[in-house]
């Protein structure tokens, strides 16, 4: 029972970070290392499927082993999170509710990724 409620949760919690790769008000990061450790206790098969991935693998790893992830990376993705918050701010500057969420969610999701460590180069 533990096996597929981990299992589907893993592949919902994929499903959700693959969204938030387009959809700037979904946070992919989160959902990700999710699933990894969801597939971790629950199916090794997609586990091993995750980390080996061309786009999450080496994040994941880098992130589980705490070596962080690259300045150039953090930079590309907070430059990509703003760009397209203002593209949502544009079309919804009426609603201040959405508005407002918009900002939120990009401050707390810049806090989050300038809070990771730093990779170095040596690293």
């Amino acid at each position: 029972m533990k096996r597929t409620v981990c299992t589907i949760l893993g592949t919902i919690a994929v499903m959700l970070g693959a969204v938030g790769i387009v959809l700037p008000v979904m946070p992919t990061v989160p959902f990700i290392l999710a699933a990894a450790a969801l597939f971790s206790a629950g199916n090794p098969k997609m586990h091993d499927w995750l980390i080996n991935t061309k786009h999450f693998g080496p994040f994941i790893e880098n992130y589980q082993s705490g070596r962080g992830i690259p300045r150039q990376l953090k930079f590309k993705t907070l430059v990509f999170l703003w760009i397209m918050l203002s593209i949502s701010m544009f079309f919804t500057y009426k609603n201040s509710i959405v508005l407002l969420i918009l900002i939120i969610v990009g401050i707390l999701v810049s806090v989050h990724i300038l809070t990771i460590k730093t990779q170095t180069t040596a690293d």
